[in-house]
């Protein structure tokens, strides 16, 4: 994708040194520039309104989910392009990326400066509304409902044919026993949405199991407007969730699923005036009948197994205690009465936050879960991998090193001295350049605006958000700040404290902590850490590999 844009970049600046080199009249080269950056406009408005927006970023676990669904599903050859879009809802539309950058342009600029590989490419671009909608309780609906019609795009809905061929017969025979025509064009189209539509919802239960219920039934019943209301392209939300429900309600894999799916039911409406059209009733009670067989369908369709919430209930629950807890979950979890493990999955994670969420559990688990993911998509990419960062992962035990629990628990060196590993997600100070002399000069500091906040760092307008995938490179620059968190949870008992330094590796580089981390007794959570480089040259930094040093020590109370 970004070749694909360095392409066009490329193309519109061989285009302004040609109208600069070869017009001679001043008022040619002057309408020639002018054409040349509306086009430049129109390809830069393309960028910001589909490809990033503010400073919001997606959360790496949702990266991972999809990337997951991704290889499982054995998506088709085009690219997928996850992107925080437009203020509006979540929207998910394919693109010919090539023809609206390279479209205006002459066809000898084409050939000349876009690649042929890159021609025929059309990124799917799935553009989330905010970065609220990235959140764990919404993975079903972007990596289920949404991330299904991607896949509609690459291959057909199953049966779909068949479908239009029975609504056909249907559509006669009720006509013929009103001893009316069996008119209903239009209705052809109208049934192919609809039918897609629900076909994606059952995509997402089929995947998340009850957390896909409930995410997609709180999603349609927070962004409809008119919740009885259907669209030409779309069914009524609450005839969505009636049939979502009815399905759910036949599956065996939902059993002890009342907690999430309940509070969801759908009630009968009240009398209206806008009461549904007789056809549109029509297509709905064709779709209706019909749901559970579109659900099974998707097992051949995807070569996926659907999540089985029965099987994996009590596991969900131990998962859902340990979030509310505020403790998160890796992998590898010990549970049981025979202190033997099970592999946690990340739709174990989502039904957990659900269970916890529709049932009494208070604070942000949220966060947690979140956390969860991370442990999870970091563990999925080294273990067994020939990497650098790749180490031996064992499940917890608790009271492991005088009482001192990390999560993940990676292979460590030492009892008195723990191993932590860098985080996925920063703050960090924007890059600074060389000026004239050679010293790093920050462009952005505004330290009238820092004053007037108190010094807060989350007020300086050069600080930003940022996150990098796991094993993924960050620079950090001479004089630069990086806020950034350890990998690692970190639960401490009574009687132990802990010190946090950088490596010696490191140190010699230049990167230090200026201040020094004290982990006190009874301290549960992740370590912040402030890392400055005061070295002459920037450091590579990689999301997952050892930063710091925790030394363990037994308290002296005086």
């Amino acid at each position: 994708m970004l070749e694909l844009f360095d392409s066009y970049l490329n193309a519109i600046v061989s285009l302004a040194r040609s109208a600069s080199v070869e017009l001679d009249s001043e008022d040619y080269k002057r309408s020639a520039l002018e054409s040349i950056l509306s086009e430049l406009g129109h390809g830069a408005a393309f960028f910001d309104s589909y490809i990033q927006r503010d400073s919001e970023i997606i959360p790496n676990s949702l990266r991972y989910e999809m990337a997951t669904v991704w290889a499982e599903t054995r998506s088709g050859s085009q690219p997928l392009l996850l992107t925080v879009g437009p203020a509006q809802q979540a929207s998910t539309t394919m693109y010919d990326v090539s023809t609206i950058l390279f479209g205006r342009l002459e066809p000898d600029v084409i050939d000349r400066f876009l690649p042929p590989r890159l021609k025929n490419q059309k990124p799917f671009m799935m553009s989330i509304s905010s970065a609220e909608a990235t959140g764990v309780a919404w993975h079903p609906v972007i990596a289920g409902h949404e991330l299904a019609h991607h896949l509609l795009a690459d291959r057909p809905m199953p049966d779909m044919q068949v479908y239009m061929i029975e609504f056909d017969a249907t559509m006669l025979v009720d006509a013929h026993a009103e001893n009316r025509s069996p008119t209903h064009g239009g209705l052809h189209q109208q049934l192919q949405w609809w039918l897609t539509e629900v076909f994606c919802d059952l995509f997402a239960i089929h995947r998340y199991g009850p957390a896909g219920f409930a995410a997609i039934a709180e999603y349609l019943k927070s962004s409809s407007t008119d919740y009885f209301a259907s669209g030409y392209t779309h069914p009524s939300a609450y005839d969505r969730i009636r049939i979502l429900y009815a399905v759910a309600r036949q599956l065996s894999s939902f059993k002890d699923a009342d907690i999430i799916i309940g509070p969801f039911r759908p009630t009968t409406p009240a009398a209206s005036n806008d009461e549904p059209k007789d056809l549109d009733r029509a297509v709905i009670a064709f779709i209706e009948e019909r749901a559970l067989q579109m659900y099974h369908s998707i097992d051949a369709w995807t070569v996926l197994r659907a999540y089985n919430y029965s099987e994996r209930s009590r596991i969900v629950d131990v998962v859902a205690r340990r979030l509310a807890e505020s403790v998160p979950v890796e992998r590898n979890m010990w549970w049981g009465p025979a202190d033997d493990w099970v592999e946690v999955s990340s739709r174990d994670v989502v039904n957990a936050l659900w269970l916890g969420m529709m049932g009494e559990t208070r604070g942000d688990i949220g966060e947690v879960a979140e956390l969860s993911l991370g442990y999870l998509s970091f563990q999925r990419s080294f273990d067994g991998a020939k990497h650098p960062l790749a180490v031996p992962v064992a499940p917890v035990r608790r009271n492991s090193r005088s009482g001192v629990v990390l999560i993940p628990d990676c292979e460590q060196e030492s009892s008195i001295r723990l191993s932590l590993r860098l985080g996925d997600s920063y703050l960090r100070q924007e890059e600074r350049v060389a000026d004239a002399s050679g010293s790093w000069k920050d462009p952005d500091a505004d330290w009238a605006a820092l004053d007037q906040n108190g010094g807060a760092l989350s007020s300086r307008p050069n600080i930003r958000p940022t996150t990098r995938m796991w094993g993924e490179p960050i620079l950090l620059f001479p004089g630069q700040l990086l806020l950034a968190s350890s990998l690692e949870y970190i639960s401490m008992p009574a009687n132990v404290m802990g010190n946090v330094v950088a490596r010696s590796s490191l140190a010699r580089l230049g990167l230090i902590t200026p201040t020094a981390v004290a982990i006190e007794p009874h301290f549960r959570g992740l370590v912040t850490l402030e890392l400055v480089n005061m070295g002459s040259n920037p450091v590579a930094l990689r999301a997952g590999q050892r930063l710091a040093e925790l030394y363990l020590a037994s308290p002296i109370l005086v």
